[in-house]
């Protein structure tokens, strides 16, 4: 099992993560139709904001030199969604007990590990949220 990572959020707005929690959500619909979360309780909600945040982290607390280091923020964004699997309990885990064995699974594997398609996802989101705060 990967050590479970957590990470400070003191130093960034709340705001700046709900906005970049939406940014994450809509470029994820965007390329794979996932459909946008809105039930704040949800798994796919969760998941996206612990991505989120950690990919604001690791922009803002670690020695990223390049606004343009996708693989670093996508890194980030894996260790993000690894925690939500790790923490977050989703309903569907009553009749599809195999999703959280599966979510696991991509949890204990590091990036640089996945298979690609796994690591566009975290790209997906690393663009989205470095497009952003360019903009921000």
């Amino acid at each position: 099992m990967r050590e479970l990572l957590q990470v400070d959020v003191s130093n960034i707005r709340p705001k700046l993560i709900d906005m970049a929690t939406q940014v994450s959500d809509k470029a994820l619909d965007d390329v794979y139709g996932y459909g946008l979360s809105t039930d704040v309780e949800s798994f796919g909600y969760k998941a996206n904001r612990l991505s989120a945040i950690y990919a604001l982290h690791q922009f803002f607390n670690e020695d990223v030199y390049d606004i343009d280091d996708i693989e670093s923020i996508a890194s980030a964004i894996h260790d993000g969604w690894s925690y939500a699997a790790y923490h977050i309990d989703d309903i569907k885990y009553v009749v599809q007990p195999h999703k959280k064995a599966a979510r696991l699974a991509l949890a204990n594997t590091p990036y640089t590990e996945l298979s690609k398609e796994e690591q566009d996802k975290d790209r997906v989101i690393a663009r989205a949220v470095i497009d952003f705060l360019k903009k921000y």
